[in-house]
């Protein structure tokens, strides 16, 4: 039995068939006294930690407690979704992983606290398992992307390359404006064109390099006929 059952500040979580505990951060306790108050639920974080993770963070907290505060309140996510953060990037004892479940959201909060370490997981994360991705995900993460500007990421790339390269009934499912906003469509028209020019030259290709082999293979019989002509006369 583990350890955590049963402790308030603790929820026990049923994930594929294995149960985990992860703090709710309700308890003051330790480092952890700073609170994040969302709607009417109250988060314990250590100011410290969460200030090396997010500027954004970091410049608020100085703020509140210049004010002679020792809360900051959130009204932009919800409390599940600010629960789901803690739980990510702070060890609780152990960190919920990224999945396919919250990653949209982990993208969303990521962008908006500037916290690069959590940017950089995501991003592995998607290198790593953009194939097994459903694709009604795929276009979720291409949109929030887009809508977040956030192009530059090397998983953005990674992702609208994997769908680029989809079989023509499986693209034509996904290539719409709804799918992906107005960014990610764009951005996912222009790379399948370009692959499809990019092929288009290679094929030329090929066919001058066989042309060119071709008349390598077939000159020394046309100048030995030539020759025999010749001779003949």
């Amino acid at each position: 039995m583990s350890s955590y059952r049963g402790k308030s500040d603790y929820d026990c979580i049923w994930e594929g068939g294995i149960e985990s505990f992860y703090s709710n951060f309700s308890t003051c306790k330790g480092l952890r006294t700073f609170k994040l108050i969302v709607d009417d639920i109250t988060f314990y974080i250590n100011p410290g930690y969460f200030g090396e993770l997010s500027s954004v963070f970091q410049s608020a907290y100085e703020e509140t407690t210049r004010a002679g505060k020792d809360y900051l309140e959130i009204h932009k996510y919800t409390p599940s979704e600010v629960l789901e953060l803690l739980r990510v990037v702070t060890p609780c004892p152990v960190q919920k992983p990224i999945t396919n479940d919250n990653i949209t959201l982990l993208i969303r909060l990521a962008s908006s606290l500037e916290i690069e370490q959590l940017i950089h997981e995501i991003e592995n994360f998607i290198t790593k398992n953009h194939v097994s991705m459903p694709l009604l995900l795929i276009g979720d993460i291409i949109k929030t992307m887009s809508i977040l500007e956030l192009q530059a990421c090397d998983s953005y790339g990674v992702l609208l390359n994997f769908l680029a390269q989809l079989p023509t009934p499986e693209y034509d499912k996904i290539s719409s404006l709804s799918f992906l906003g107005d960014g990610g469509y764009s951005d996912l028209v222009e790379i399948r064109d370009s692959q499809a020019n990019l092929k288009i030259i290679k094929y030329n290709s090929r066919k001058e390099s066989f042309r060119r082999n071709s008349i390598k293979i077939a000159k020394p019989f046309i100048n030995m006929f030539k020759k025999n002509s010749f001779n003949l006369k």
